[in-house]
């Protein structure tokens, strides 16, 4: 099994109330996230009501990153990972009845939190094919800012 780590920062200026920040979404493997960070970039806005999500359809996005071995894999030989970052949408992905985790972010660079699925006792959070994990903005307004992150994860 390979492991990948990837830095990347959430929708450009921030999305609107109801919409993602971005969704790490798996067309064909199951993705094993290990660690999943979300940080302030600002000292002007709060990242209020913030959301972790799962996603069932990924929506019509103008904006991904695409890992590979080379530049995020722990061994740059192994194959290049089937997991992206979608950070921009025409169309909002589709999110689940009900969110795993929120979380208010204070107005201060750097205040954030880092989500860890990496021990014995709990394992790791795993996202199925064909679906995908988002952190939602759901303040109830929108935010201008954007987040930066990175993911640690396996498949």
């Amino acid at each position: 099994m390979a492991r990948y780590r990837l830095g990347f920062s959430g929708t450009a200026g921030g999305p609107a109330n109801n919409a993602a920040y971005f969704d790490l979404w798996t067309a064909t493997r199951v993705i094993r996230v290990r660690e999943l960070a979300f940080f302030n970039i600002s000292n002007a806005t709060a990242l209020v009501g913030s959301t972790l999500i799962r996603t069932t359809a990924r929506g019509t996005q103008n904006a991904t990153v695409t890992p590979t071995a080379v530049a995020n894999g722990y061994n740059t030989t192994d194959v290049n990972p089937t997991l992206v970052v979608d950070n921009g949408w025409t169309v909002q992905p589709t999110f689940a009845a009900l969110n795993m985790g929120a979380i208010d972010i204070a107005a201060a660079v750097q205040s954030g939190i880092v989500w860890i699925w990496n021990d014995e006792r709990d394992g790791v959070l795993m996202i199925q094919p064909a679906n995908g994990l988002a952190v939602q903005n759901t303040s109830g307004g929108a935010l201008a800012t954007t987040p930066r992150c990175w993911i640690d994860w396996e498949e």
